[in-house]
């Protein structure tokens, strides 16, 4: 990036223009007698020449001077980018939190989100200190979910908002520290997902430290409980001020003793047994989609009443009440979903069915106290994402389509992932953490670190890929190899950097 400062003398509008004769970038900002802008999208280890005119460029440029680049860090992932059909690929740039260690060991940077654009070139990126979770574009610049809220040393994970030009400009979190505290009822640690709303509000998910009587010790023994420190997740929304607007503890949509595998055991940063681990957020209308990966279950339900209005997950060990929340499938034999990431609404279909995708990481592959064995060997499991149809009002929901290859083979993703609607009705997924690759080879056995990205736009019509963003690093250069949180495809810079 660059900052660019132009007075003319005159209000009037500006051209702007840099190339490298390879690469090369145009943007026209409206009127103003001084021109104070930031310069967006420039590749790295380039000579660029920076043209400015004005917008019709009929008098040609009025100042020109060269703009050198620095080279990208060397530990940077390695990118292949794979391009089948251009015209079919949803406009804009693409937006990846992702993360680097190395046994000790780790390059620095180590936390980073990044833009490619349409080549697979990087055009901006951001350094974090700590675990960057979430990344999201908003007006101005990013709102990044930073930090683990381990206990030792203390480090409350914030939710924090930066501008274009690297500038922090906002910080929360649910316990005192560096930013703004939200006094909520829980506190403990904001986790996983957040987002600023249209309305202004920010959405947020946290947990803290809560005692459950019954806590089930055992997946086969649903007999076997005692009293047990659990992570109790909810729900925060609040305003630019920090002041809470409204909190739901997720333990009102579900009891907090129903549990699926992963919830009995100390998983957490915090050494909490991890009961529902909430992982997403997306509004929708007046209710809120809401992800529980260790319920295996999405919940939609409505923040003002806390009622559930359906569950989208496997039928078993639900309570009684809230069995007719549950959507029943059209198809008896239709999969269910294991350790889910990331729903998202989208397109309603003509006959007025709502649309949802998610990535389906496929762990364990079963429910507890089901009698069937958990699966347990990655080579054994397989992720996919998969959209369905919900009829809200028949409570009834049909598996759509769903991809389980990806570059022609079978990919396990054991940790995060994210599937998200497009604009042109293609779906961008992310395989944030895939440790071999679509032959069945390890990474290790590749040469590989043991981790790498794949970021694949599919299109639902014929469910093939269209963009296909590879993130590999050398073992050489890092043994943990690269994984990605999440990705998203955010307008070209050229539009956020006129606003």
């Amino acid at each position: 990036m660059r900052r660019l400062v132009a007075d003319r003398g005159r209000s009037e509008a500006l051209h702007a223009r840099w190339s490298d004769g390879e690469h090369e970038v145009e943007v026209t900002f409206p009127a103003a007698e001084v021109h104070d802008r930031l310069l967006l999208g420039f590749r790295p280890g380039r000579e660029y020449v920076l043209e400015l005119s004005d917008p019709d460029r009929s008098r040609g440029p009025w100042a020109s001077c060269p703009v050198v680049t620095e080279a990208l860090p060397e530990h940077f992932p390695d990118v292949e980018l794979t391009v089948p059909d251009p015209a079919r690929v949803a406009e804009g740039h693409t937006l990846v939190s992702m993360r680097v260690a190395d046994n000790g060991n780790t390059p620095s940077p180590d936390e980073v989100a990044a833009i490619y654009d349409e080549a697979g070139e990087v055009i901006w990126y951001l350094t974090l200190d700590e675990l960057l979770q979430d990344v999201r574009v908003v007006p101005g610049g990013v709102l990044t979910l930073v930090g683990t809220g381990a206990l030792n040393p203390p480090s409350p994970a914030s939710l924090v908002r930066f501008a274009w030009d690297g500038e922090q400009v906002g910080q929360w979190q649910a316990e005192p520290g560096a930013g703004t505290s939200l006094d909520t009822t829980w506190g403990g640690n904001l986790h996983h997902d957040a987002l600023l709303a249209d309305d202004g509000r920010y959405w947020a998910l946290g947990r803290g430290p809560v005692t459950v009587p019954d806590y089930p010790q055992d997946y086969d023994d649903p007999e076997d409980v005692d009293d047990e420190l659990v992570a109790y997740d909810y729900v925060v929304a609040f305003d630019d001020a920090g002041q809470v607007l409204s909190e739901l503890a997720v333990a009102e949509l579900v009891p907090p003793t129903r549990v699926g595998h992963d919830s009995i055991d100390k998983t957490t940063q915090e050494g909490w047994r991890d009961w529902a681990h909430a992982n997403a957020l997306d509004v929708d209308g007046d209710q809120m989609i809401l992800s529980l990966r260790n319920q295996d279950a999405v919940i939609a339900y409505d923040p003002s009443t806390a009622e559930v209005n359906w569950i989208l997950g496997n039928h078993d060990n639900w309570p009684v009440e809230l069995q007719d929340a549950l959507l029943m499938p059209t198809d008896a034999g239709m999969p269910w979903f294991w350790h889910q990431h990331a729903p998202m609404m989208g397109p309603d279909l003509a006959d007025g069915r709502r649309q949802l995708v998610l990535f389906d990481n496929g762990t364990h592959g079963t429910a507890p106290f089901s009698g069937e064995e958990p699966v347990s060997t990655p080579q054994d499991l397989t992720s996919r994402v998969v959209a369905y149809a919900i009829d809200e009002q028949a409570l009834s929901v049909e598996e759509l389509w769903s991809v389980d290859r990806v570059a022609g083979g079978e990919l396990y993703c054991r940790a995060v992932g994210d599937a998200d609607w497009l604009p042109n009705g293609n779906v961008l997924t992310t395989w944030g953490m895939v440790d071999r690759l679509p032959t069945g080879q390890s990474n290790v056995a590749a040469g590989l670190g043991t981790f790498s990205v794949r970021v694949v736009e599919i299109d639902p019509r014929d469910l093939s890929e269209v963009w296909h963003l590879y993130l590999s690093a050398p073992r050489a250069q890092t043994q943990w190899g690269w994984s990605a949180y999440r990705a998203d495809r955010i307008a070209p810079l050229t539009e956020h950097m006129r606003k």
